[in-house]
């Protein structure tokens, strides 16, 4: 058995773990795409450089490094020494659901928007919540639009991811401050990895504008820096005459492995600006996949890379 076929059973171990603890919290339907999306990773494998669309990124770095869940972490600084670590206090001014190492955390959060024109909050507790079966918003769009078939990753992500945002805009809502999404990773003594997975639906004539972040911290406590791996997946279903503007941000630390999907899927005449930024991490593959399903639908794309010693970036867009 190669080393990378060897790391890679470890996350079939990981999901025969997890499916066991998911049986009796999660839909029935959602289970199904996981058990798929699990066996479709098996199928593909980690893309190596002969794969045309992987050719300028080698990820053998992830493949075989046993990558372990990462653990729960207590956060070591306050809201204002997190927002200020990606360059000032702007972070403050939105409304902000933190994640560290892949957890909600209420208790570092802010939110100020009103509840009656959206739904904000952990996606883990949406699914694990009384009527999560015939949710309609879970079930119409989660795991819908980013397609796994074709991408080890995605299929990854879908499997194996345990929490991240769930947001809906209700129709005609006009959202004046943006909502920030902040994933923050603190390693522990081993390599650790995160899935993080959000679904963002704004409703037909809705306008909204979002920051996704990725931040990572290295251990002054330990004696070396250890490496981890983020594994990020965005939906973002626009409808009828909605305008959104996404903005995501990745600033991993040197030893950070990150790969990270938007997927939008737009009505008619709805209007989709990304803004993808790369600032960190020492591989880094960023993908921005849009797909206009409606007459007169405008998606503009815009990206900012920065970047220098041994860091690599690969910016796909579809």
């Amino acid at each position: 058995m190669s080393a990378v076929q060897e790391k890679q059973d470890l996350y079939f171990e990981r999901f025969a773990a997890l499916a066991q603890e998911r049986e009796t919290r999660e839909p029935a339907w959602l289970r199904e795409i996981r058990h798929a999306a699990m066996d479709r990773f098996g199928e593909l494998g980690f893309p190596t450089t002969k794969h045309e669309e992987w050719r300028f990124t080698n990820v053998a770095p992830i493949a075989r490094t046993a990558f372990a869940p990462a653990r729960p972490f207590a956060a070591v600084v306050g809201p204002e020494g997190l927002f200020l670590s990606v360059g000032g206090s702007w972070v403050a001014t939105c409304n902000v659901l933190i994640f560290v190492n892949g957890r909600y955390t209420p208790e570092l959060s802010h939110l100020e928007l009103s509840q009656q024109n959206a739904r904000i909050g952990s996606l883990a507790e949406a699914l694990g919540g009384k009527g999560v079966s015939s949710d309609s918003a879970l079930k119409k769009h989660l795991a819908r639009h980013a397609g796994y078939d074709d991408h080890a990753f995605v299929a990854l992500n879908t499997a194996l991811f345990e929490d991240g945002a769930l947001i809906e805009i209700a129709p005609n809502t006009v959202v004046e401050r943006p909502l920030a999404l902040f994933f923050v990773t603190i390693p522990g003594s081993e390599p650790a990895m995160t899935h993080p997975r959000n679904l963002i639906e704004v409703g037909a004539g809705a306008q909204a504008s979002f920051i996704e972040l990725h931040v990572g911290f290295d251990r002054p406590d330990l004696p070396i820096a250890i490496p981890y791996f983020t594994d990020a997946v965005t939906e973002v279903v626009a409808g009828e005459n909605a305008i959104v503007d996404y903005t995501r941000i990745q600033q991993e630390t040197e030893h950070g492995y990150h790969v990270g999907i938007v997927q939008t899927e737009q009505g008619r005449s709805s209007s989709v600006t990304t803004h993808s930024i790369a600032l960190g991490g020492r591989l880094d593959r960023e993908e921005v996949r849009a797909v206009l399903n409606g007459e007169g639908a405008e998606a503009l794309l815009h990206g900012l890379y920065v970047i220098g010693g041994h860091q690599h970036v690969d910016n796909h867009t579809l």
